[in-house]
């Protein structure tokens, strides 16, 4: 599994050197530039964001836009912890996580292989 991400929500950001539990894996599926407004909008099921956040961020550039990634969720029972370090703190959506993160995991998708798939299809029919 090539892994581009892992996460789980915290309220707060631990402190350098303190131990972050992770349990779930993230690989990007299909990623793409949206250039215009009106598929931001229809992609609105479809993310947790609220319209003015979207907004915010598709107006940040001269260049209107967005990178709207598609991502599949696994988790594993042989959780990897690691230290937080200063390269995690700031502005970060993704991380590289260290080459032992795919050592002797065993990852289960979240969500089935059906279900999965008929998200894909109603998100490229909008794409």
């Amino acid at each position: 599994m090539n892994q581009v991400a892992a996460s789980r929500y915290q309220e707060t950001s631990p402190d350098i050197g303190e131990p972050i539990l992770l349990d779930l894996f993230a690989t990007i599926e299909r990623k793409k530039k949206i250039d215009h407004w009106e598929t931001v909008k229809k992609l609105e099921n479809f993310h947790i964001w609220n319209e003015e956040i979207i907004r915010e961020r598709f107006n940040y550039e001269k260049n209107s836009s967005l990178w709207f990634a598609f991502i599949r969720v696994y988790r594993t029972e042989n959780p990897l912890f690691l230290q937080m370090n200063r390269s995690f703190q700031g502005c970060r959506s993704w991380i590289k996580l260290p080459d032992e993160a795919e050592r002797d995991r065993a990852f289960h998708p979240i969500l089935s292989d059906e279900k999965f798939a008929k998200l894909l299809t109603a998100i490229e029919q909008i794409l």
